[in-house]
């Protein structure tokens, strides 16, 4: 079932596509107080207003970079592996999307690293 390959090709794109939105979205329109509702929402970003915008630019630029990344990588595999049967191809899109899932903690962590570098108090 060919429309079967193609929805699976799009899920595996929603993360890419995600990280990429969210990372300009972070970077160009960072909240412009610190809330408790909506942006980058840690102890340590919530500090002050120059904490919030730098945690915010560092993760909407490191999104920005993965987002192109996997978007990239991610249509290179689909479009290899598009003769496959339907099963290695689901079994493709876990793998694809738990490495998606583990790049959204590395850059909480890298982030929270940034921070602690950049205002180490």
């Amino acid at each position: 079932m060919l429309w079967f390959k193609w929805y699976l090709f799009g899920c595996n794109l929603l993360i890419p596509v995600m990280f990429l939105v969210c990372g300009i979205l972070m970077q160009k329109r960072c909240p412009k107080r610190i809330n408790n509702v909506i942006g980058y929402r840690t102890a340590r970003s919530m500090k002050n207003d120059e904490t919030w915008r730098f945690a915010h630019d560092y993760i909407g630029g490191l999104w920005k970079k993965i987002g192109i990344i996997t978007t990239a990588v991610t249509i290179i595999v689909q479009v290899l592996l598009l003769d496959y049967p339907e099963r290695t191809l689901c079994k493709l899109s876990g793998v694809l999307m738990a490495i998606q899932a583990i790049l959204i903690f590395i850059s909480i962590i890298m982030t929270e690293k940034a921070l602690k570098n950049e205002f180490p108090e």
